[in-house]
């Protein structure tokens, strides 16, 4: 079976980074809203953090995770989802399309953190002189772009320290 992801555009992904990833932070829950709008995404009616995205604009398809009125991560997809009898198929694009955006993140933040990578996912962390987190993941299915706040990052780093010394287990 032949299957084409759509794909956010270079530029755009740039535009989202300029405004997601390199603004200040923290962030507050208003300027999330802000920004959905200023790109034109549409919320849900019920539940305004959830909205859509270019690659899939009739679906709610990105969010913003808040709390105690701050955004706390955005997720965002890269590419549409390819539908499920092409999964398997569609893997050596999804690859092809993950490494060439994680070429655009080194370009910008350098080489990344972290690296993962198993038979059907994988996932490059970026991180900023901000200390603002860039996950970029994908399997057979689709790829997505999640930014976690400093605060957020802090947090994840120190629970793998943490988890490192033995205090806490990794599963906790």
């Amino acid at each position: 079976m032949s299957f084409e992801f759509t794909v956010l555009s270079d530029d755009r992904f740039i535009e989202i980074l300029d405004a997601w990833v390199d603004s200040p932070w923290p962030k507050t829950i208003e300027t999330g809203y802000q920004l959905r709008d200023h790109f034109g995404w549409i919320p849900k009616v019920e539940k305004p953090h959830i909205f859509t995205s270019d690659v899939r604009p009739d679906e709610f398809s990105s969010f913003f995770g808040r709390s105690n009125g701050y955004v706390r991560s955005f997720d965002f997809p890269i590419t549409d989802i390819a539908p499920e009898e092409a999964w398997g198929y569609s893997l050596n694009e999804a690859k092809r399309i993950y490494r060439h955006f994680c070429e655009l993140l080194m370009h910008r933040y350098g080489k990344h953190k972290q690296r993962r990578a198993e038979q059907d996912h994988y996932m490059s962390t970026f991180v900023t002189s901000q200390g603002v987190g860039i996950k970029l993941s994908g399997n057979d299915a689709l790829l997505s772009c999640i930014v976690e706040s400093p605060e957020e990052m802090f947090i994840a780093s120190e629970y793998a320290r943490l988890a490192a010394k033995g205090y806490i287990s990794e599963d906790e």
